[in-house]
């Protein structure tokens, strides 16, 4: 089956309207789904690692290029019996479907993971949550990307994260501190023009 994609117009966060856009490579999505929107140079950089688990939607974002990538990958990868989690259930005749509301400490089954996409959902999360092994992050750190945020969860040394960052309400709720915002903002400009100089040198 096809369709006709219409590219849309992403729009900034209202609250956010007095601030200079600042173009990072990936910016976050408001919404139930999960997803990256990625600049059109993070793409090219990132697609190889990304394509073979979803897709890459063109969008565009206050005149600029970005590409919504959408995952399709879903891993079983949770050990459920040792993950310390509140979990959600819905009930009916079809059955139970259970999801992971707070996560206090994830475990994962290695062997899984080592047979998994680069980045990958898992169905303990519907929505909203994705997952990337070593080569990802690495991918992200070393070609200077800039507007991830990658929170570590597990690892097979150390095991799970207690409490892992980026679930849920409680960061948004956090208080950001303006002098921290201010210098994160200038290290992105920063490494954004030194970019363009080096494309430049090399056209």
């Amino acid at each position: 089956m096809t369709f006709a994609w219409h590219e849309p117009e992403l729009e900034p966060d209202p609250a956010d309207s007095e601030e200079e856009f600042i173009p990072v490579d990936c910016l976050p999505m408001n919404t139930g789904c999960d997803g990256l929107i990625l600049s059109d140079f993070a793409r090219r950089t990132l697609e190889g690692l990304l394509l073979p688990a979803g897709e890459l939607w063109p969008v565009r974002v206050l005149g600029h290029q970005y590409w919504w990538y959408n995952c399709l990958a879903m891993v079983n990868a949770l050990d459920r019996d040792v993950t310390d989690a509140d979990w959600e259930v819905v009930e009916g005749e079809w059955g139970e479907f259970r999801w992971i509301g707070t996560p206090r400490r994830l475990v994962f089954d290695p062997k899984a993971l080592r047979d998994a996409p680069p980045v990958f959902r898992i169905p303990e999360f519907p929505q909203g949550v994705l997952f990337g092994g070593g080569a990802f992050a690495h991918a992200v750190v070393s070609n200077g990307l800039t507007g991830f945020r990658i929170d570590p969860v597990w690892s097979e040394g150390a095991g799970g994260v207690p409490d892992p960052a980026g679930f849920g309400f409680g960061d948004a709720l956090e208080e950001t501190d303006p002098d921290d915002l201010e210098r994160k903002r200038g290290e992105a400009r920063t490494r954004l023009l030194n970019r363009r100089a080096r494309i430049g040198q090399r056209d």
